[in-house]
């Protein structure tokens, strides 16, 4: 093979090497986007962020937002009660942290 096809056989390569990367130009954005798309899928699907709170820290602000209550207000420890059940159905993760946490963690 002489210079010229030498030469001429590397233009062909450059050649294919071109449209490959033109090609992937335009490829790589719509599939970019196709991934995000996918990404926040998954994040709607997956469980809350509240979910990632240790149950030690989720009592503890549970337990700040109930009132204090003495043993002698039968009517307000109702409500505490009410309160603590209303809560435990915001989600099993609050209805497990809550139900298994003493009523008077200190």
């Amino acid at each position: 093979m002489d210079e010229l096809d030498e030469a001429r056989a590397e233009l062909d390569r450059m050649g294919g090497t071109e449209r490959t990367l033109f090609k992937q130009v335009i490829e790589i954005p719509a599939a970019m986007k196709t991934q995000k798309s996918k990404v926040n899928d998954l994040v709607k699907k997956g469980p809350p962020a509240i979910n990632f709170l240790p149950v030690e820290i989720l009592s503890q602000i549970i337990l700040q937002s109930l009132p204090n209550c003495d043993d002698r207000c039968e009517l307000e420890e109702f409500r505490l009660v009410n309160r603590r059940t209303n809560l435990s159905t915001v989600s099993r993760f609050w209805g497990s942290a809550i139900l298994g946490t003493p009523k008077n963690l200190e």
